[in-house]
């Protein structure tokens, strides 16, 4: 998707994978978005204001994601 319209995005699969891959970096969510990497959206909401989370479906089929 591209962020700026909501429109789909040429090699959008390849952002997709290049985002996950960022957070696996980090090690974990919480690290993604304490440094930085991470700098808004729902997850980085979550995280700063302790809301609870379960990701499910693609998403966690998509890459080990760590809490």
């Amino acid at each position: 998707m591209n962020l700026d319209s909501g429109t789909l995005a040429a090699g959008g699969h390849k952002n997709h994978i290049y985002a996950i891959s960022e957070v696996i970096r980090a090690g974990s969510i919480r690290a993604a978005v304490d440094e930085g990497v991470i700098k808004k959206g729902i997850m980085y909401e979550c995280i700063k204001n302790n809301v609870p989370f379960v990701l499910a479906g693609s998403i966690r089929d998509d890459g080990p994601f760590r809490m």
